[in-house]
């Protein structure tokens, strides 16, 4: 409970306590967004890079014909804690979206959209079987190469092909070669090392930047591609469907991303807002101390709580509060989600067989709300 101080006009106001001062305290020290300098150098050239990128793509490829870029992700909704280290990028491909066909070949609408599919993927076919041609079959490959693939194409353009991991992995080199291409172009940056296929729908790239002392910093790139499926009504925002390529002229969308809708609530929030510095703090004692596991494929440790079961539980409590927080409600914030947090794992624990997901997995809520 925040403690109560009489003011000079016999005012009753709340003010901080003592875990308040101090979370805040930790929020702008050991939990402080990373805004110096350097960060600002990297985030304006890195966005360049992208951009560049993408422009270069769109130029070679049926499938990145007039693609735009979305930043998201911690850096620019101003929840990053420690370095710069860290951006994320959805490539948003308006000409894959043409060509995709659901049900009896009819173009697939966002109102036929169901929640439900995400446990069970959706299945989209494309019109041609050539559109992904010259991505698959590049230039920079081998002609005996590209012929055999052509071969395998038609094989399995019917159904499920496992040939698919390959296909992927073009799309990788693709993007792999045009952001090397633009590196080059920026002197303070190297091009390290790529996931050959991608993480789940990510295809991870590490950069590394050297700032004028000559200090050198790891940089890694999450990139991912989407469509955006629109409703039948005009002003019903799109939907943003993540997707995995299924075979040759199939695709499967997995997963419902709500990147937009998170950057809208978070980035008209200010750097040092209490809302922003409760999440902060968050992370921060999680990353700090809780468990840690070591992922595979970035070869980093990271923390058993993952960053989209906290943001889940942060915007539930968040969208809740009908005004602004205030300083002597950051403890107070701060206990509610990790309270959560706790519910959550007491849930998995004690009902490891059942089939009823936990808070932390369902669909984030606010665009009804």
């Amino acid at each position: 409970m925040a403690s109560k101080v009489y003011c000079e006009d016999s005012a009753t106001i709340a003010c901080p306590n003592q875990l308040d001062l101090f979370l805040t305290e930790l929020a702008d020290t050991k939990a402080n967004f990373p805004d110096g300098e350097n960060a600002q150098i990297i985030q304006e050239e890195l966005n360049q890079i992208i951009q560049g990128t993408l422009l270069d793509l769109s130029g070679k490829y049926c499938l990145f014909h007039n693609a735009v870029v979305q930043q998201g992700g911690s850096m620019v909704e101003g929840t990053k804690i420690g370095q710069a280290d860290e951006f994320d990028y959805v490539f948003i491909l308006p000409a894959l979206q043409e060509q995709l066909l659901w049900k009896n070949g009819k173009a697939f609408c966002a109102d036929d959209y169901d929640i439900n599919i995400q446990s069970t993927k959706l299945i989209l076919s494309m019109k041609e079987l050539c559109f992904m041609e010259d991505i698959l079959c590049p230039d920079w490959c081998d002609q005996e190469e590209n012929e055999q693939r052509r071969r395998d194409q038609l094989i399995f353009k019917d159904g499920k092909s496992p040939w698919r991991d390959e296909i992927s992995a073009m799309v990788s080199a693709a993007i792999h070669r045009s952001l090397l291409s633009q590196v080059k172009k920026f002197p303070q940056w190297q091009h390290v090392a790529r996931l050959k296929y991608p993480s789940g729908r990510t295809y991870l790239q590490i950069l590394k930047f050297t700032d004028a002392d000559g200090s050198e910093r790891f940089v890694s790139v999450d990139i991912c591609l989407a469509i955006q499926i629109s409703h039948s009504t005009p002003n019903s925002e799109p939907l943003q469907l993540l997707f995995d390529f299924w075979s040759i002229n199939t695709i499967s969308c997995s997963r419902r991303s709500e990147s937009p809708w998170e950057l809208s609530k978070l980035s008209s929030l200010p750097l040092d807002s209490v809302e922003k510095r409760c999440y902060r703090v968050l992370k921060y004692l999680i990353q700090t101390f809780l468990e840690s596991q070591l992922d595979m494929y970035t070869m980093e440790y990271k923390a058993v709580i993952t960053t989209y079961t906290l943001k889940t539980l942060f915007l539930k409590v968040l969208i809740e509060s009908e005004e602004k927080w205030e300083l002597h409600q950051l403890g107070q914030k701060t206990l509610k989600i990790l309270h959560l947090i706790r519910q959550d794992l007491e849930t998995l624990k004690n009902k490891k067989n059942s089939s009823d997901p936990p808070r932390s997995e369902e669909r984030r809520v606010g665009k009804e709300c």
